[in-house]
């Protein structure tokens, strides 16, 4: 089986973009399949317009969303580290990290969210209401039932909501 043979899916030279710049920012080979999966994901919801684009090619903006996706990436897997540690540090034999593996996957997925929907879920996080968040972002509230219904969703594929 081809690695990273993503035709009729994506174009060659965007998942070599994709590749080249995984491997610049330090991911490992054995961690490129799992990267790279996500990182074209998030490519095929990029539509490239030039004209609003401020003149910026198409691989410039590619190239900015590859390495924003990889930054967070990165930050997650920082995170997952570093709570694995505290869990080491305590030396309780019976801790249950499962609520700790829980928030890490839930901070997954919120870093997954683009920046209003992160938006979104932190203000609902501070129990305001959608009205409140509606005013706050200059939107309607049948707006901000979509960005949730979108996120409720964006969970929902990644486990959430299964039990």
């Amino acid at each position: 089986m081809k690695r990273f043979c993503y035709d009729g899916v994506l174009e060659r030279w965007k998942v070599k973009l994709a590749l080249q710049r995984a491997r610049r920012m330090g991911f490992r080979d054995d961690e490129l399949d799992d990267v790279i999966q996500e990182l074209v994901l998030k490519l095929l919801t990029v539509k490239y317009d030039a004209e609003r684009a401020d003149g910026a090619k198409e691989k410039t903006v590619l190239t900015a969303v590859i390495d924003r996706q990889l930054a967070k990436m990165r930050r997650a897997e920082t995170r997952r580290q570093d709570w694995e540690q505290e869990v080491a540090l305590s030396g309780d034999e019976s801790y249950d990290n499962s609520d700790l593996l829980r928030r890490w996957d839930v901070e997954t997925v919120v870093g997954m969210l683009d920046e209003r929907q992160q938006r979104v879920c932190d203000l609902l996080s501070q129990r305001h209401s959608k009205s409140t968040i509606a005013r706050e972002l200059g939107c309607g509230w049948h707006r901000i039932d979509e960005i949730i219904r979108d996120i409720r969703l964006k969970f929902k594929q990644h486990g959430f909501g299964e039990e």
